[in-house]
């Protein structure tokens, strides 16, 4: 579903020149559960953003879903994504003054779906994730993993294909993550590709295959399940 073909990335600091990815090549099945496991400057954020069409690789072929998409421009990435893709990151994103329904609605509003099933669909998500009693509250009244919760309704209401979460328990103890991760499972159960990337290797021991991201190459794949 997703194919990464000899994908580099380079940014200038000034006068100096980083190589931030070297020659990736991935492929990632629909379905699949994987992790993308390194250090804080391996390279983890700079292949979220290109996998995620956030940004653009500066060399190299990237396939979606049998469609080559690295010569898109904004719009069209914006346009392709949006009903592909849900994103996961440490922090939640939300929308500070939206109440917790409104921030899990706003990508079906973007996506102009009637009103009336906005609601059938939103009140199913907040119900599935215990959230029901929450749903008129604003995010500065929600815990650290509620927050998280939210985001992750928010991101799979579009019903995407794929979900990329960067650093999803990041903020979180370690019961709240477990909780967090439990509900990733439950998705990729369903169907739904799961991309993690972490530092963490408990975290990375989650997926069905772990990727170890290193000074900016994938140095090692492991089948785990």
């Amino acid at each position: 579903m997703i194919q990464a073909v000899d994908i580099s990335k380079e940014y200038r600091t000034g006068n100096v020149m980083h190589q931030a990815l070297s020659n990736i090549n991935l492929n990632v099945e629909r379905g699949d559960y994987v992790t993308f496991y390194g250090p804080s400057g391996s390279g983890k954020s700079s292949l979220v953003n290109i996998l995620g069409l956030l940004d653009y690789p500066s060399s190299g072929e990237l396939i979606f879903d049998g469609q080559s998409v690295v010569n898109m421009n904004e719009r069209q990435r914006l346009m392709y994504r949006r009903g592909r893709i849900g994103y996961l990151f440490s922090s939640s994103r939300l929308v500070e003054e939206l109440t917790v329904y409104e921030n899990i609605e706003l990508p079906l509003v973007y996506q102009k779906i009637k009103k009336t099933d906005r609601k059938q669909r939103v009140l199913k998500i907040i119900s599935e994730l215990n959230l029901t009693h929450r749903k008129n509250y604003f995010p500065k009244d929600l815990t650290g993993v509620e927050k998280q919760k939210v985001a992750i309704a928010r991101a799979i209401i579009i019903e995407p294909l794929v979900i990329i979460a960067d650093e999803p328990t990041g903020k979180l103890n370690s019961a709240e993550g477990v909780e967090i991760l439990d509900i990733l499972n439950r998705i990729n159960e369903n169907g739904t590709t799961i991309m993690v990337f972490t530092h963490s290797e408990s975290v990375a021991a989650k997926g069905q295959k772990i990727v170890q991201v290193f000074d900016g190459h994938l140095v090692r794949e492991k089948m785990l399940k």
